[in-house]
Order: C-alpha cells, then structure tokens, then sequence
C-alpha cells in the first residue's frame, strides 16, 4: 500500500488526506453520540454495569480537583526547594501525588493544601469491553 502511495501525485494524496479526515471527524461524532446514548441508558436505569451476551459495560467513575493556587503557594515556606519544585512542576496544575505524599506531613502543610484542593465530580467514563465468546 504504501509503495503505492509513493506514485501518487501530491494533489491526489492531498486530496486522500482532507477525505480521511473528514471521514475521522465524522466518525468521531457518531461515536461520541452512541456513547452518550449508551451513558444517558445506564444512568436512567441508575446501572453502573450491565452484562450483555457480547458485552461488559462500565460507567466508571473519574475524579477532578481544582486548586486554589494562590493558597497553595503558601506551601513554599513550609516545604524544601526539592519537595516543592516536584509539587508545582507546572504552573496550571500542582502534582497531584506530591500532594497527597505532603499531606502526611501534617500540620501547617496539611492545612493550605485541605482548604485549597477541591474534589469536583465529573461524568462517569463509558467502558465497553468486548467478552470472548468461545463456540464449541
């Protein structure tokens, strides 16, 4: 296939380019609108799973926090250099797992980061897995 592509004018190819990813786009919608269908489904019947002869499917819960960064700043006067440069890595979002690790330190450090990390829910993630069927 490949080698055959290799013969092509660059207009043709272009032109299998915008073709393919219309069609990607495209498909992306369908299955993003199945997959609403199929969540808006389990969250009526207040299901979680649902056990089908081909399928298992999941809404599987996922997390999210806000940070209230400039409270979190505070941190830096109780922390080392080491410990806070692997906690604020970036500046959008703070280290979630350094964070949690601070936590155990208790105290002070404890308090900035409970007042200033907020859990937010978010829509369940849709997982669909395909079950192996073995006919005998």
């Amino acid at each position: 296939m490949l080698r055959d592509l290799e013969t092509l004018p660059d207009g043709d190819l272009c032109d299998l380019i915008t073709s393919a990813e219309a069609l990607l786009t495209d498909l992306s919608s369908v299955v993003g609108q199945l997959k609403a269908t199929v969540t808006h489904r389990l969250m009526n019947d207040q299901a979680t799973i649902r056990e089908m002869p081909e399928f298992t499917v999941k809404l599987v819960a996922q997390r999210s926090y806000e940070y209230d960064l400039p409270a979190l700043m505070g941190l830096k006067y109780h922390l080392t250099g080491d410990q806070y440069d692997r906690t604020f890595k970036t500046v959008v979002t703070p280290n979630k797992t350094e964070l949690n690790k601070l936590l155990k330190l208790g105290g002070a450090i404890k308090q900035i980061i409970e007042a200033a990390v907020k859990e937010v829910e978010k829509p369940p993630r849709l997982e669909i897995t395909r079950k192996n069927i073995v006919e005998v």
